[in-house]
């Protein structure tokens, strides 16, 4: 319990440099096409309109990255409400003792941190993905570089959500194994698995914070 709330604080805090971004014009239409976007995108020269234009094929690129974070998420849903339903007969035994309680409270806590968040993730970034769709797909740049632009906040916070969901649902993957197991083996396996997990976690942070050095530095 100890490592998971560190390592999401410690991510968290990461979470929000990655998702400090460029200014959206300047990201699908470079710096020299931002200063002039908003005359060309509501008519003007045509020159400057053809220098404007959107560049579609990033925008596909960045939009697939957003989706993925739901698709993601989906799959650790499943994964955590699999890892319960395995536990679940486990769980409502009575002659437990006060460590095996502890430890199904903690479980439960997790489990649905880690559904509730996933699930907060899934719907942001599919609403996101699919109103940037409908904007371009009605040829409506100029609405898309807005709503982009606005939701920044909605896509940092699904990001950290989507960070907490992960951490949940790897320390209630450990906690399943006291559950599930009887005797000395469960807290050499959980702790085999927490140590595991721990490394895990420290090679993709590193991974995360080199992205918001290196990407949106």
């Amino acid at each position: 319990m100890v490592f998971s709330v560190a390592t999401m604080s410690a991510n968290v805090n990461v979470a929000t440099s990655i998702t400090a971004l460029k200014p959206v014009s300047e990201a699908f239409l470079g710096t020299a096409a931002a200063a002039t976007a908003a005359m060309a995108l509501r008519g003007g020269d045509a020159t400057v309109a053809a220098d404007a234009v959107l560049d579609l094929n990033r925008v596909r690129i960045r939009l697939e990255g957003l989706s993925s974070y739901g698709v993601i998420s989906s799959l650790l849903m499943n994964a955590t409400l699999g890892i319960f339903g395995m536990t679940r007969e486990k769980i409502i035994k009575k002659e437990d003792s006060t460590v095996d309680r502890t430890v199904k409270t903690i479980f439960l806590s997790l489990v649905s941190l880690s559904i509730i968040t996933g699930f907060y993730t899934t719907i942001v970034f599919t609403l996101l993905v699919l109103y940037s769709k409908t904007a371009l797909g009605m040829a409506n740049d100029d609405a898309f570089l807005k709503f982009f632009s606005q939701t920044a906040h909605a896509r940092q916070t699904g990001f950290q959500s989507f960070i907490v969901s992960l951490v949940s649902f790897t320390a209630s993957f450990c906690l399943s194994l006291i559950i599930n197991y009887e005797g000395p083996i469960r807290w050499y396996a959980s702790s085999l698995s927490a140590l595991l997990a721990i490394l895990s976690m420290v090679s993709w942070s590193k991974l995360i914070s080199f992205g918001g050095e290196i990407v949106f530095s």
